[in-house]
């Protein structure tokens, strides 16, 4: 949904200095009158024509000419609240604020000393990143704090973790200040409207039981034809298999595992959920979500 008032977006590229938790502000702003139009942005896509990178390529906006892209010259100190907690307060414009924030390097969020909750996390340059989306708006001072801890695992599987508990709690607030389209912000709002994963359970077998309809899910891994089967029995049409092929050989060729939140496969994900809102495949769009799900999952990973 287009913002009726268009907000604002802040970036934080943190690192630390002597102990220091620090960021330049980088922000893109409406102009105090109004605005010409609203603020666009991806973040789980790659660079798209016609939009620009903000924080170094972590995300990219489209903007109209009246807004203002600024990168603050001196980094300033994020505020310590003790044992690796910060809190940024900012002025929500608009309809609201997006906070997006690059973690040090060696560091993941921890979300149980995180509020409010961010909408998604993703692997980016050897870092984490994530972004809110707080509740606020029309010049209302907005406060996100958040607690690191040290992490030296893998980065991707970190990111669907963070991504998966978001998804599995539900309550991340999601303003209207800037229009973004991602995979995981329609994960998040299915299970927030409980229409998707709250009746969701998989089993070890490969059994996806939604409500009291039961799905075999028997593909292999690596098997891409055995994957387009499985999502063939839902009610998909030759060429949307054939796009889900694309994107899940493209995504692989760039040595991302493919899965629902990211990439070219997560992108596809996204319109697979809006084709079976629409009522154009054979069931419903819980029953889409959890079988394609666990179809890739036995895909990339053997189940």
């Amino acid at each position: 949904m287009s913002p009726e008032a268009p907000g604002n977006l802040v970036v934080l590229d943190l690192t630390f200095r002597r102990g220091t938790l620090t960021s330049r502000v980088e922000q893109v702003v409406p102009p105090s009158t109004s605005a010409s139009g609203f603020l666009r942005a991806t973040f789980h896509e790659a660079a798209v024509v016609g939009f620009d990178a903000v924080g170094r390529g972590v995300a990219f906006v489209r903007k109209p000419p009246d807004f203002e892209h600024s990168l603050a010259e001196k980094a300033t100190d994020i505020p310590s609240l003790g044992s690796l907690c910060y809190e940024w307060t900012n002025v929500a414009l608009g309809d609201g604020l997006m906070l997006i924030l690059v973690l040090p390097k060696g560091y993941t969020i921890e979300l149980v000393s995180t509020d409010p909750l961010p909408r998604s996390a993703k692997r980016f340059n050897k870092r984490l990143a994530v972004y809110f989306k707080p509740h606020g708006s029309h010049g209302d001072s907005v406060k996100v704090r958040w607690g690191l801890k040290q992490f030296a695992g893998e980065l991707r599987s970190e990111a669907e973790r963070i991504r998966s508990e978001i998804v599995r709690r539900g309550d991340a607030p999601n303003n209207s200040g800037v229009d973004i389209d991602e995979p995981s912000s329609v994960m998040a709002e299915f299970s927030r409207t409980g229409k998707m994963m709250q009746t969701t359970i998989y089993n070890t077998g490969g059994t996806v039981i939604v409500g009291s309809q039961n799905f075999q899910v028997t593909n292999q891994s690596g098997d891409i034809e055995g994957l387009l089967r499985e999502v063939a029995k839902l009610g998909f049409q030759k060429e949307e298999l054939e796009e889900l092929r694309r994107a899940v050989i493209q995504d692989k060729s760039e040595g991302q595992k493919p899965n629902v939140s990211e990439g070219k496969t997560g992108k596809w994900f996204a319109g697979a959920l809006k084709t079976a809102a629409k009522g154009a495949v054979k069931v419903s769009v819980d029953v889409v979500a959890s079988v394609i799900t666990k179809a890739l999952e036995h895909y990339a990973t053997g189940g």
